[in-house]
Parts: structure tokens; C-alpha cells; sequence
């Protein structure tokens, strides 16, 4: 093969990968989410994912004065 050839088929090759990606992104968005995948956070109590954002040894901790205020709130 000559070397044009190959750098046609390498650019042809790479515009396919590229058009591919942004069809599937598109379709992707036209999904509607599936039920209870909105309330992930409230639900979530942690598993061995340590990166994830959700997991709550990522979460801030709470200041002191606010958890006092909650035990005060909850006392019946």
C-alpha cells in the first residue's frame, strides 16, 4: 500500500469511530431515565465503590451544631 492510501484509511477509519460515538451519545439522550433512578442518593448506603459520589464516605461531614440541632428536632 502506498503511504496516501494509508493515511486515507487511518482518516476514514478514525471520522467512522468519531460518527459512531456521537450517534450512540445521541440516541443515548433520547432514552428516557428508568423509574427510581432519580432518588439514588437517599438510597444509597454505600458499597465498595470508593470513588463513587454518591457513597457517603465521600459526603462532608456534618458540623457538630447541626447534628445537635437534628437530636433536639427528633426527641419526642
Amino acid at each position: 500500500m502506498s503511504e496516501t492510501v494509508r493515511i486515507i484509511v487511518a482518516i476514514a477509519i478514525m471520522a467512522v469511530l468519531i460518527a459512531l460515538f456521537f450517534v450512540s451519545f445521541l440516541l443515548n439522550k433520547k432514552i428516557p431515565e428508568p423509574e427510581g433512578c432519580r432518588d439514588l442518593k437517599k438510597n444509597c448506603v454505600g458499597c465498595g465503590i470508593l470513588s463513587c459520589g454518591s457513597n457517603p464516605a465521600n459526603q462532608p461531614a456534618k458540623p457538630k451544631t447541626e447534628e445537635k440541632e437534628e437530636g433536639k428536632n427528633n426527641v419526642v
